[in-house]
């Protein structure tokens, strides 16, 4: 029996949806991650990079940032996932041969 319930709540923001992807994709996607990086960017509260992978195979670039809580707020997600956003996860976007 578990003491604590460590429950995270994942909000998207509206500007999120801009991209054409829906609240339950970037939910989605956020809770598959597959790489996640911290931007030193100076902002408060620190911002987060993650790339998620969605059921169907896409991948999607999101940034958020998170509550003092450890609830997360998605506020940007689109597919696909640039080559700039890749290279700051330090993955390789490069075609090979």
């Amino acid at each position: 029996m578990a003491l604590y319930n460590f429950d995270v709540a994942v909000f998207v923001e509206a500007h999120a949806l801009k991209h054409g992807l829906d609240e339950a994709e970037i939910e989605y996607a956020w809770n598959h991650l597959v790489a996640t990086k911290l931007r030193f960017d100076g902002s408060m509260p620190p911002r987060w990079i993650g790339l998620g992978s969605l059921p169907d195979g896409r991948m999607v670039q999101m940034v958020a940032s998170e509550s003092g809580f450890g609830d997360w707020y998605v506020f940007h997600a689109m597919t696909p996932p640039t080559k700039t956003f890749l290279r700051e996860l330090g993955i390789d976007a490069r075609k090979r041969k």
